[in-house]
């Protein structure tokens, strides 16, 4: 990956909503976090969703690795057109293989992207592009 390419999608990321709740309160992701010592990988993690649905309001996305996982790894789904843009966060281990599946909610046809990160600092990124005919997030009325 082009490191501009990786900028940009970090600016992306930093516009982006709270990622989850921890013990502390709400977690956020800033891009220092992630780029702290980090070594980024594109290969080993992997995005399985369908390259056109008719509907945003219910697409099935399963994120998983390739080879079986021997360490804890926190896993990030962003939809950067989407109103909302952090879409789930979750913890994957040893014990289920590296494997997640979620319905998600799309507004438009986009780019979709899964970040994992490792405790030792590698962070494992893919992405694929999902057109949307009928968009599944509604807007509110003023």
């Amino acid at each position: 990956m082009i490191r501009r390419d990786f900028l940009k999608l970090f600016a992306v990321l930093a516009a982006s909503a709270p990622l989850g709740a921890g013990e502390e309160g709400l977690i956020y992701l800033k891009p220092e976090d992630l780029l702290k010592e980090s070594e980024l990988l594109k290969k080993g993690l992997r995005i399985s969703a369908p390259k056109s649905v008719k509907s945003g309001l219910s697409v099935k996305v399963e994120i998983f690795f390739e080879e079986r996982i021997k360490e804890w790894l926190n896993i990030y789904l962003f939809c950067p057109e989407n109103p909302f843009k952090f879409a789930l966060s979750a913890k994957l281990g040893e014990f289920n293989g590296g494997y997640l599946f979620a319905n998600i909610r799309l507004a438009k046809s986009q780019k979709i992207i899964a970040l994992a990160k490792s405790p030792d600092g590698r962070v494992y990124i893919a992405e694929q592009y999902i057109k949307v005919l009928i968009s599944g997030c509604s807007k509110e009325k003023s």
